[in-house]
Order: structure tokens, then sequence, then C-alpha cells
């Protein structure tokens, strides 16, 4: 967080240079959540005063009255907080600026962050990463863990076929600490399901066998859900089905957090699934990119059903 006691106009230029970064992935009640989350309540009338009068800046349309010093600073507080967990950027007063910090300079982030800060955009061109690899990259998530996949095949024999301590008690583990797991899987039973295997299974006609197996796939699924949960952990396994065209699988770890990373793999037509590329993604070494897949995955769970 910044170091610098916040006046009112430290705060309006907050406001008008950090709101804009904001304003595409977020409406001002998602907005006024997201700064409860982390503390700073304000009013919807009261951002909504400030949002008219700072960024709008339409006279015509200005409050009667102005935004009180409170609710500016408060506002001005809540917004660093959002922009530097979604975006990794921190404000500097000298040049009225949101800046990525120095991480080199900062013990206090590298004490946050610790292995995840310096990482960058990696590019595992041999495609789908072992199940060590997964746990590994999992491990020490804090809220939430998002898989989205076509079938989830793969992840449910994960829980089946492979010893418990390779990936069930690290699953285990996870939700004891209160860490979320939710599972996003294509319908089995939608049409969209059906057109994109038909049009795999032209090129290769395993796929066809592959879409049929999918009901039995769906109840293994909800058969290890109802086993984690049955723990009573505080972090619990969600199971969520989608209806739209699948063009990436994600392996997601705190997407709202700034330690927030994800490993996503483009499905390329006429290849295998396990075969495609893998990247990965992190919040800090390539927040535009990582934002714009978060952007995805949100779309994708606000679709979704939870079963």
């Amino acid at each position: 967080m910044n170091n610098f006691k916040l006046t009112k106009q430290i705060s309006e230029k907050i406001i008008r240079k950090g709101w804009p970064l904001l304003e595409e992935d977020f409406n001002q009640e998602e907005l006024r959540t997201l700064m409860a989350d982390k503390g700073v309540v304000i009013s919807s009338s009261s951002l909504s005063n400030i949002y008219r009068t700072y960024i709008k800046d339409d006279p015509s349309k200005l409050p009667v009255r102005a935004p009180g010093k409170e609710s500016v600073i408060t506002c001005s507080k809540g917004l660093m907080l959002v922009i530097e967990s979604h975006l990794g950027l921190l404000f500097d007063v000298q040049s009225s600026l949101f800046h990525k910090p120095d991480v080199e300079k900062s013990p206090v982030a590298n004490d946050f962050l610790g292995v995840h800060l310096n990482h960058k955009l990696r590019f595992h061109e041999d495609g789908r990463r072992t199940i060590a690899d997964k746990v590994k990259f999992i491990q020490d998530a804090n809220l939430e863990v998002i898989e989205v996949g076509i079938r989830l095949n793969t992840f449910t024999k994960y829980f089946y076929s492979r010893n418990e301590l390779e990936f069930k008690k690290p699953i285990e583990n996870l939700l004891k600490k209160g860490v979320d797991f939710k599972c996003l899987m294509l319908n089995p039973t939608a049409q969209i399901t059906k057109l994109y295997f038909e049009d795999r299974a032209k090129v290769d006609a395993r796929e066809w066998r592959a879409f049929h197996e999918m009901p039995q796939i769906l109840e293994d699924l909800k058969n290890v859900r109802n086993e984690l949960n049955a723990l009573d952990f505080p972090g619990k396994m969600h199971l969520f089905l989608y209806e739209n065209f699948p063009y990436h699988h994600y392996l997601v770890v705190d997407p709202d957090d700034k330690a927030g990373r994800m490993m996503c793999s483009n499905y390329i037509y006429g290849e295998k699934r396990a075969n495609c590329p893998v990247i990965e993604l992190y919040q800090y070494g390539s927040s535009a990119l990582f934002s714009r897949h978060r952007n995805a995955i949100r779309s994708l769970l606000n679709q979704a059903i939870e079963i």
C-alpha cells in the first residue's frame, strides 16, 4: 500500500487517474463491493456523486452538493486498494500517476508475493503440465482455485486413479485452510457441446466417443465434490456447467489478488488437447493480458449454472 498522508487534493488526483483504469472491468456497484471487501465502505450515492464530479465531468449533471472531504478520501483509499490488488499498480504522489512498483526495492511486496513476484509470462510448448506441476502451482492459494475445462476428465481421474498424496490430499489441504475450488465443465447435454464434438470428430473419430463419456465423467465429478464437501472444511468445492464455445483451458489461482496467476491453454483444432501449449500468466508480470483472461473467466462464471 502507498505510504503517504491522504489529503482531499491528493485524493482527487487518485480518483481522476485511478477510476478510468477500472471502469472497463467494473461498474459502480461492483467497484463498491470490491472496496467493501477490502474494508472500505462508501454508499452508492456518494460513489455516484464522486463519479459525476470527477470522472464524467458533465457540468449539466453535476450534483447540487459537492462531495465531502471524507467521502473523497474514503473513495480514493478504496480505489488504491482495488487497483493495487487487480492491476498491481501503486499511486506516486510526485508524478500523480499509477505505476508498477520497483520490485527489487520493495521488501514488503517481496514478502507478500514470495516466489510469484518475479514471474512473468512463461510458455510451455510441450503441452499439459504434470500433476506435480499443477499441485505446486496451486498449493499456496489463499482464496480460490478455478479449473475451466471441457470434460475435466483428467482432473476427475486424479482423484480415482492416482495415489491420494499426489492430488487429493493437496486439494483437501487447500479446502482445510478455507480455499474454495471451482470447477467449470461444458454441459454434456447442451446442443453447443454436441456441435463442438461433432466438429472435432471430423478430424479425430475418438472425439465422438469422448462426447458420449461426458455424462459419466460428470457423475464421477459430482461424487468427488460430495465426498470433499462432506469433510466440512471451511473451503468448498463448487461444480458449474457452462454452455459457451470452449476456447481455453484454465487453471487459475486467486484471480482477484495481487499474487494472482493462471495456466492458460488455447484449444487447437485437430490437435489433442493435452498437446496444446500452456502459458503461465502472473498478475504482476503480465497484468494487461492477465486481466483480459480474467475477464473471460468472469464472463463464463457469470453465465454458468452451479449444480
